[in-house]
């Protein structure tokens, strides 16, 4: 006899973006895991709750939701955003129509609990969510501050396992990504409880910077977006040189990129930026950032 469905009331969600973490993603339709409890909830497109249960019973239901609505696979290229530290795939929403509306790419808008998981984990999440993207030509990512530390740990993590079945990657646009840790996150790691408020992932970028980069991977294809002030000295007095409050221009470079670019943006709200926008959609098309424009 089949498993009967869990009852459900179809409501909305309530908050506790600190608690959920993504696992599947389809056209806007979300299986996520509860931090804590471990059981998951299948989130339609409007965050309406449509089932709970197991992570393998809210993988069925989202099965028979594609099957019901006429749910096309993905064919094409897809973007995969991830949002920097104490935020939500909220945060990433504007950029996200701009790549879909502007550009045409599939956006996958990831939500984790920054705060309550650490880099380990995240990227496994990451993991499960690419590797639901079946039909995909390939997969890019673009990633805000501590984003991009999840994005190359799951490369690094990618690079030994057997790939062959998973969507080719494609290009990386990192937005105010902290590629050298976080002299922040080093000053504050003398307050004695950051690691309860702030969480693991943030605390590593405090750690040292060998057993930091050791666990991370460098794309092969990737550009930096980088906030500054324009000046010297930045937004930040306890930063050293040009910032954008929390990130310092020198912190996000990474040796290997494609291209790099430095915009008048402060951290919060640099994926906001109209021109950040723009930049991206143009690498992910043509591997370097448009820079007779950008500097008009």
């Amino acid at each position: 006899m089949p498993k009967l469905p869990r009852p459900n009331l179809p409501l909305p969600t309530f908050g506790g973006k600190q608690f959920w973490a993504d696992r599947l993603h389809f056209r806007g339709w979300r299986v996520q895991q509860h931090i804590i409890t471990g059981h998951c909830r299948l989130l339609d497109p409007r965050s309406i709750r449509r089932a709970w249960g197991s992570f393998e019973e809210c993988a069925e239901r989202l099965e028979a939701a594609k099957s019901r609505l006429g749910l096309p696979p993905y064919a094409g290229e897809v973007v995969v955003a991830l949002h920097g530290l104490f935020r939500a795939a909220t945060s990433m929403a504007r950029l996200c129509r701009y790549l879909h509306d502007a550009a045409g790419f599939d956006c996958c808008n990831v939500s984790y609990p920054s705060t309550r998981a650490d880099l380990a984990a995240h990227a496994a999440n990451l993991a499960s969510i690419v590797a639901g993207l079946a039909g995909a030509e390939r997969v890019h990512f673009v990633g805000h501050s501590l984003g991009n530390i999840i994005v190359r740990r799951y490369l690094a993590v990618r690079e030994k396992v057997d790939a062959d079945a998973l969507p080719p990657v494609g290009r990386v646009v990192m937005i105010a990504p902290p590629n050298q840790g976080a002299q922040l996150a080093r000053r504050l790691a003398r307050l004695g409880l950051l690691h309860v408020v702030l969480g693991k992932a943030f605390t590593a970028l405090g750690g040292e910077r060998a057993s930091f980069e050791a666990e991370l991977a460098t794309p092969r294809d990737f550009g930096i977006i980088a906030g500054s002030r324009g000046r010297d000295c930045g937004y930040n007095p306890l930063l050293v040189g040009d910032d954008d409050l929390i990130v310092s221009v020198e912190e996000t470079r990474l040796e290997g990129a494609a291209d790099s670019l430095v915009l008048p943006a402060m951290h919060a709200f640099i994926m906001n930026h109209a021109e950040v926008q723009r930049q991206t959609a143009y690498f992910f098309r043509h591997g370097r950032f448009d820079r007779p424009q950008c500097d008009s």
